[in-house]
């Protein structure tokens, strides 16, 4: 049989370091998620904070509101 001789171990191992090869080094996948540097602004009863992504927090109930309605 012809396929008897073929290295499908080898085959199986190369196809495996392409596919963590590929996974590692997209971007997607490596880059971090970064935040703007500039800091919150609080609201004086500490209950609300503008998070400086265009979203607000609710810190008493952890929701969160986009600062703009569309």
């Amino acid at each position: 049989m012809i396929l008897s001789n073929f290295p499908v171990k080898a085959l199986f191992g190369s196809f495996c370091v392409l596919v963590l090869t590929l996974i590692l080094s997209s971007p997607a996948l490596t880059e971090t998620s970064q935040k703007p540097t500039s800091e919150k602004i609080w609201s004086q009863d500490k209950r609300f904070v503008d998070n400086g992504d265009g979203t607000i927090t609710d810190t008493k109930t952890n929701l969160m509101w986009m600062k703009q309605d569309s």
